[in-house]
This record gives structure tokens, sequence and C-alpha cells, in this order.
């Protein structure tokens, strides 16, 4: 039961990341890259704290857990939303959601190096398998390095690397104290050096030229894709290993490609179909066996 819990969870997540490129997307041409990030942090901060009141109580006294917790915002939140809206701003959402399937790569690397975890045949075979479907998308044997979204694609792929960390790092938090706990107090990190950041854009925006339309996209990342995800994730880092939750990221360009396709006519390529397959054997393979009970002596 618990498994089929937390696959859903996952899944879910990755729903809400796929439908968010496209919104971004749009958004983004309306409002500029630091003053949302800064709006959309901030937002889900409030929601999230306001949520989760009862709970303050409950939060860590101790310096060093609230150094440990600053150091997931950095990773999590501050570094990860400015690249992510300033490299979306840049690339399409395909290149962008592609690109973040790097994350269960780097999150298995980062977690070997420290000794969370240790290599075994299925995920070596799940990172392959999944990846081999990624190449077939990336069209691997044309790539052209000076196509002229580089720029937006190399910025996220530091966000992805930035993730990866997060997720790897904030397991053990997340065990420790919750996920009602953490990611409050994450984002509200966050949100204060984000509004920092952006508050030059922040003032020099023309607010009154925003279309309604953008304004309810926003409402609308900021509940899915900022507070259910992030959520979601802390919920699941505490019942699974930190790289099983970044090999769902997989799903995100089998499920955005489509959605760009249809709402921002990007082309989409036949490649999709033997590439998706590859991509949810590699999350099937992520599943663990049910062990066999020992038997009475």
């Amino acid at each position: 039961m618990r498994f089929d819990r937390v696959t859903l969870a996952l899944l879910t997540v990755q729903l809400l990341f796929a439908i968010h490129y496209v919104a971004a997307k749009h958004l983004l041409e309306h409002i500029p890259p630091p003053a949302w990030a800064a709006l959309r942090v901030t937002g889900a901060a409030a929601i999230m704290l306001a949520f989760t009141r009862h709970d303050w109580p409950r939060w860590p006294r101790s310096r060093r857990m609230w150094a440990r917790l600053a150091l997931l915002s950095v990773f999590g939140v501050i570094v990860n939303q400015i690249l992510f809206v300033e490299g979306l701003s840049r690339t399409v959402p395909s290149h962008s959601a592609l690109i973040n399937t790097s994350i269960p790569v780097v999150t298995l690397l980062v977690a070997v190096l420290l000794r969370q975890e240790h290599f075994d045949r299925r995920k070596v075979a799940a990172v392959a398998v999944a990846l081999t479907g990624v190449l077939i998308l990336l069209r691997v044997e044309d790539f052209d390095p000076s196509a002229g979204t580089v720029q937006g694609d190399l910025l996220t792929l530091a966000n992805a690397s930035s993730f990866s960390v997060f997720l790897v790092l904030s397991r053990p938090v997340a065990r420790e104290l919750g996920a009602r706990i953490v990611t409050p107090i994450v984002f509200g990190i966050g949100a204060i050096a984000i509004t920092l950041f952006g508050l030059p854009s922040l003032v020099s925006t023309n607010w009154s030229a925003v279309p309604p339309l953008v304004w309810l996209l926003a409402v609308v990342i900021v509940l899915g894709p900022t507070v259910g995800t992030y959520a979601l994730n802390v919920w699941a880092l505490r019942r699974v290993e930190s790289s099983r939750v970044a090999l769902f990221v997989y799903l995100q360009f089998v499920l955005a490609a489509p959605l760009s396709a249809w709402l921002l006519d990007e082309p989409l390529s036949l490649r999709l179909i033997p590439a998706a397959a590859l991509v949810f054997l590699g999350v099937a393979l992520t599943r663990r066996r049910p062990t066999r009970p020992t038997p009475a002596t």
C-alpha cells in the first residue's frame, strides 16, 4: 500500500511539473524572470507557512539544524528557482524538461559520494535504459552546440544539478523533521533571498499591462507545481531513496513534449514513442521486488 501511495505522489509531481513548463514559458513572456521567481517563491512560502502555523511550536531550536535548512534552501529554492526561470526564458519547454532528466544521474552520484546509497544492478539499469530514451529524443547524432538555446540549456542544467543536491541533502532532514516543517522553512528562507534578488525587476515592471490569464497561470503555478510538488517530494523522500524520487523526473519530458506541441506549436517528433517506452521502463525498474517472508522455524 505504501508503494502505491508513493508512486501516485511522484507521478502527480511530474504531471504538475510538465504543465508548469508550458504555463511558465507563456507567463515569462509578460513577467521578467527575476520578478516571477520572487513572486512564485514568496507566494508559495506564504501559503505553506499559513497552512502549517500549528506546527510552528515544533520547529527546530538548534542552530545546527537551521544551518542545514538554510543549505537546503540554497540548493532547493534559491539557486534552483532563479536558474530555472532564467533558463526557461532562454530556451523552449521541451529542452527544459529534457535537460531535467539529468537529475537522476547527478542525484545518484551525489548520494553515493555522501554514502547515503550504493550502486546495484537495478539502479544502473534504470538509469541506463531511461537515459537511452532521452538520448533518442536529443537527436545526439545531429547535436548542434551552436544552437540559439544553448545559454538557456546550460542554465537549466545548472538548475537540475542544484535540485539533485537538494534531493540528497534533504532526505535525512525530511525523515527527522517531516515535510510539514521542512518545506515551509526552506521556502521561507528562500523567499527572503529571492525577493532581494528580484527587487529591481519587481519595481520596474509595468504590472497593469499583465493580462488576467497570466495572473491566473501564476496562481496555478504557485499552488500546484510549487507548493504541491515540493510537499509531495519531501513526503516521498521520507519513504524511499532520493535516487528513486529523482528517477521519476524522466517522465517530465514525456508529458511536457506533447503539451508543448499542442499549446505552443512546438514540433513533436515520432521519436517520442520509443523514447517514452524506454523512459517508462526505466521508471519501472526503480520498483523494489517484494521480499519473500522467511519461513518459520
